[in-house]
């Protein structure tokens, strides 16, 4: 029971015998977040999402032990890396549009979501590479390790967002540092290496499911463009209404 009194009158007192209840909400959050990744698995499965990811795993392990025989040769030239970088970048680029279609990151709602997570990571390192070329520090003291906290991180809200067994790359990437700080010379093998055993586990992973459930993979419409089962438009009208 609450009692309480009018603002005007405050000699009259008012009771309320039913409890105050919140206002519901308009939808279920939880089934809301379940059919967002839910349509994330359709996507990921119809546009071969696990061969891309296992394709950038190469790209970006062979990029980095370019890096890696560069900086144990002594080349502490700093245009050389970021050169490397670059190309790489461009690849695992050009390998999404080319596998996962050319509006991949616009065919369901978490992959716009998650393409801006993972490009905040990107400018983050990039970032902090830049800080420790102004600082003018031997490359191979602080800035990678510190990259692998900025992986974790970036594992973390995939896990948030999408499933908790993003949280073990989220370990992975940690361990990946203090292996890193043990063994600084060998820092851009490390790193790749780690990487690589990321991507092709996720791969594997998003492929074997395509294989074992067909169901999830949409059939192309009939001009061969890609359609979403959820949404029931091409890729070219989302991109258009977007």
């Amino acid at each position: 029971m609450i009692k309480f009194r009018h603002a005007a009158q405050p000699s009259q007192t008012y009771t309320m015998t039913e409890p105050l209840t919140p206002p519901k909400l308009p939808f279920d959050h939880r089934a809301w977040k379940t059919e967002l990744v839910a349509d994330l698995d359709r996507v990921s499965a119809r546009d071969r999402w696990g061969r891309a990811f296992l394709a950038i795993g190469a790209i970006h392990c062979a990029a980095f032990a370019t890096c890696e025989v560069m900086y144990t040769s002594g080349d502490r030239r700093e245009s050389p890396y970021v050169a490397i970088w670059l190309l790489e970048l461009a690849a695992v680029l050009l390998t999404m549009q080319c596998v996962a279609g050319r509006y991949w990151w616009r065919a369901t709602p978490l992959a716009g979501i998650l393409g801006r997570v993972w490009g905040t990571f990107l400018l983050l390192s990039f970032n902090l590479t830049t800080m420790n070329s102004m600082m003018g520090i031997e490359s191979s003291q602080w800035f990678k390790p510190a990259l692998t906290n900025l992986a974790s991180f970036a594992f973390a809200v995939t896990a948030y967002l999408v499933s908790p067994r993003y949280f073990i790359p989220a370990v992975q990437m940690y361990l990946t540092g203090l292996l890193i700080i043990a063994n600084p010379m060998h820092a851009y093998v490390i790193y790749g290496v780690s990487w690589l055993i990321t991507l092709i586990a996720l791969g594997v992973i998003l492929d074997r499911r395509r294989r074992l459930f067909p169901e999830l993979a949409a059939t192309e419409s009939a001009d061969g463009s890609r359609r979403n089962r959820h949404s029931g438009i091409s890729a070219e009208d989302f991109a258009r209404t977007n």
